[in-house]
């Protein structure tokens, strides 16, 4: 009796005006387990609070009920939301929604955002529960175009080694051509996480690409494909205006141990201006064994060190005092490792 009135109680609550408290009855509601519930967690598809909406989704897919697939669907067709997406779309995979009708609604839903994050990490985990078909590349393609965030995008290229190689080196070598560039620099690196052999030679065509994004990309596969084909044109990058790009050339020319870059590596620590691209190229050098650096560290180490004291006069965790300080600690190092002693 006590255990009907508590349910009923908890059902009202759903109806109150405080979304806080709506969503409390919802989670107690959800710890029970109870199939019967179904109905209740679809109505609260329809809440005007995006935690409620997740939350129903979430507890839909544990449930089990095929029954609420659809209603799931229609939910996922109409949001604008990503993070609501992402919990609806895991809740028709656990569901057990066919690949072709999750896939093609997907698919849909990819098109209407002009960048996901979220989103993109859960088209990778939809793709492997549904046992990496061929026509998920296209999906895992569209993604890749629409993700922004650098991590992100390296999860989703890392998808495509679950594949069988041919069925999806045709498909990225063609997309590494398209005019989108957040598509072409996915492509380069799907093609680099699955050790294509073609990806070398698009690869260093894409060093000379007029997206920055795209340049970068081409410099980590590179270095994942350890070439030293292309040693001129990587340290021509150090100078690229792009500072992800110097980054990443200064990581990779450390990498694959060129050793013709350690003067234009020395003269960034006197113009760089980026503490994290400083940081890279001291440990770069510091790879390189490059001991004619050494008093250049020393300077950088010095010049770090005045910026970061002028930084914290002011406040302490201002924006680029602590990537100072990351600098100033791989510059000593790598001025200490290069055996120059004395320094105080």
């Amino acid at each position: 009796m006590f255990k009907f009135l508590k349910n009923k109680m908890l059902l009202g609550k759903l109806r109150h005006k405080d979304s806080k408290v709506r969503l409390s009855a919802l989670n107690e509601l959800a710890k029970l387990k109870d199939k019967s519930l179904c109905d209740t967690f679809v109505r609260m598809l329809g809440d005007n609070d995006i935690f409620i909406r997740k939350r129903a989704a979430s507890e839909l897919g544990v449930l089990g009920e095929s029954r609420s697939i659809e209603p799931i669907s229609q939910a996922f067709q109409q949001s604008k939301n990503e993070d609501f997406c992402y919990s609806a779309l895991y809740a028709l995979i656990k569901l057990g929604m066919g690949a072709d009708k999750t896939l093609a609604l997907l698919m849909d839903k990819l098109k209407e955002f002009d960048a996901i994050d979220k989103l993109a990490s859960g088209t990778c985990v939809c793709v492997k529960q549904l046992g990496t078909p061929a026509e998920a590349i296209p999906v895992l393609l569209l993604a890749m175009g629409k993700t922004k965030k650098e991590s992100t995008r390296k999860v989703v290229a890392r998808s495509f080694s679950e594949f069988e190689h041919k069925a999806v080196q045709d498909q990225l070598r063609k997309a590494s051509q398209q005019p989108d560039s957040l598509l072409r620099a996915g492509a380069i690196e799907g093609l680099s996480q699955i050790k294509a052999k073609e990806c070398l030679g698009i690869a260093e065509t894409a060093l000379c690409d007029p997206e920055a994004i795209v340049r970068a990309a081409a410099i980590q596969a590179i270095e994942i494909i350890k070439s030293t084909n292309s040693n001129e044109t990587l340290v021509g990058l150090l100078a690229d205006t792009n500072k992800k790009v110097r980054w990443n050339a200064a990581k990779a020319v450390g990498a694959l141990k060129v050793c013709e870059a350690i003067p234009l590596l020395t003269k960034m620590l006197e113009t760089e201006e980026s503490p994290k691209v400083v940081e890279r190229v001291a440990m770069s050098l510091s790879s390189l064994d490059a001991k004619s650096a050494a008093s250049s560290i020393q300077a950088a180490l010095q010049r770090m060190k005045a910026e970061g004291r002028r930084l914290s006069k002011g406040n302490p965790l201002e924006d680029g005092t602590m990537e100072i300080m990351s600098a100033c600690t791989q510059l000593e190092f790598a001025w200490k490792k290069l055996g120059v002693q004395g320094y105080h």
